[in-house]
């Protein structure tokens, strides 16, 4: 069979200048046919009118890309398979059109993006068709970092200055220096540099006889106290100003009184003296304390605010004691003491919380009567001492009757007297007094 050429064709009989040979597939798509067409006498095609094609999104450098259905103008992504795409918003990002699955997005501001994604920093995005939303990767807030893969059960075995059992979770969104200074340096937490206080000053502390007449001056300081950041700096005070001062007396007076920034002086009525201690008090009412405070990193802290609640402190003057005396001394024939004003005449000597105590009188010579008086109901020894600590107590009698303290009261004592045959000792004599 000779060979044939395209000029030997039927059909090239009737072509001139410029035409084509055009192959059309005939209708039972299993043959095909030769057809003659003039280049410069067809009608130009734009290619967004074909069917398949959706050209709507062009734009300078995009290029056409095959989704399964049609072909749509999408950025070129420089490659073949999954893509990165660059994008200045998330909004840009989604507007962008469809997507294959695996396809990379870099966005400069990721603000608009849901959930904990949105952040005004950088992030990426992986496309999964599953998903309702683009995967996101990880981004940063100018330095911070948002891990998706570590999940709030997660937590730290400890480093630097995060804890042992730190949820992972809670690390999401530091940014790196703080990521770098949690694992470097711990966490310093604001302290209490000087705590809130109270003080009263009033009498001076003294043991003195029941019935004293007590008349001091007040005078109370309040100290709200004072925060230290973590830093060493000075915070904030660490509670509220003061709004009352309520004093309470010896005798259980309250008078309640209005502080002038913070302190507050005055002159009570007087007390007498009772026995034990005598205790001026004041109790400061104060309100909140307000400022915020940091750790050593800047944060706000909140580990003082259970301390900073409104309150009060309260404070004592140093106390008074009161002590009941015994009386003694010596004398000629008929001295010997029978009431209140001659007793309290004579030496005094404060005895201890249970009227207990010991004293010596000392007997000039020739002196024929000694006597002392101590509260009512106490056993006594009486020993002379330049005797070989003789026992006299035998040779003196009790006399009991009241005996007035230091503000006129009447308090029941022993009056004990002896006399002293001879007229008196040759020499000075001590007797030695025990009182239990």
């Amino acid at each position: 069979m000779a060979e044939k050429q395209i000029k030997d064709l039927p059909e090239i009989a009737l072509a001139a200048v410029n035409d084509v040979l055009v192959v059309q597939r005939n209708s039972d798509n299993q043959t095909s046919r030769l057809q003659v067409q003039n280049l410069l006498a067809a009608t130009a095609q734009v290619i967004g009118d074909l069917q398949d094609v959706d050209d709507s999104g062009k734009l300078s450098g995009y290029i056409l890309q095959y989704n399964g259905s049609e072909w749509v103008a999408v950025p070129n992504s420089g490659g073949g398979g999954s893509s990165v795409e660059l994008f200045d918003t998330y909004a840009d990002y989604v507007a962008s059109g469809v997507k294959g699955d695996g396809d990379l997005a870099y966005v400069r501001d990721a603000s608009g993006a849901p959930g904990l994604q949105a952040i005004s920093g950088w992030a990426f995005y992986v496309y999964d068709s599953t998903e309702v939303t683009p995967q996101f990767l990880i981004g940063a807030e100018e330095t911070q970092f948002y891990i998706s893969q570590f999940g709030g059960s997660q937590e730290s075995s400890g480093l630097g200055g995060i804890p042992a059992g730190t949820l992972i979770g809670t690390l999401t969104g530091k940014s790196n220096s703080e990521l770098w200074d949690l694992a470097l340096v711990a966490e310093i937490l604001a302290s209490v540099q000087t705590p809130k206080s109270i003080l009263l000053t009033g009498p001076a502390a003294a043991t003195v006889e029941v019935g004293t007449t007590l008349n001091p001056s007040l005078a109370a300081v309040f100290n709200p106290g004072v925060i230290e950041n973590g830093d060493g700096s000075t915070g904030p005070n660490l509670v509220g100003n003061s709004t009352n001062f309520e004093y309470t007396l010896p005798d259980a007076t309250v008078i309640n009184r209005t502080p002038a920034g913070n302190s507050d002086a005055f002159t009570p009525p007087s007390v007498e003296v009772t026995f034990g201690n005598n205790v001026y008090s004041v109790v400061a009412t104060h309100d909140a304390g307000t400022g915020s405070y940091t750790d050593n990193k800047g944060n706000i802290g909140t580990n003082l605010d259970p301390q900073r609640i409104a309150g009060t402190e309260s404070n004592d003057a140093p106390i008074v004691i009161g002590r009941y005396n015994a009386f003694f001394g010596s004398g000629g024939g008929g001295s010997t003491p029978v009431n209140s004003a001659q007793v309290r005449a004579l030496t005094q000597q404060l005895l201890n919380a249970s009227n207990e105590g010991t004293f010596d009188i000392v007997i000039p010579a020739g002196t024929p009567e000694v006597y002392f008086s101590v509260p009512a109901g106490k056993t006594i020894t009486v020993l002379y001492v330049e005797s070989s600590f003789a026992d006299v107590t035998g040779t003196f009698v009790n006399n009991a009757f009241n005996v007035d303290d230091a503000g006129g009261n009447p308090v029941a004592y022993d009056n004990y007297g002896a006399v002293i045959g001879g007229g008196g000792f040759p020499a000075v004599a001590t007797y030695r007094v025990t009182i239990s």
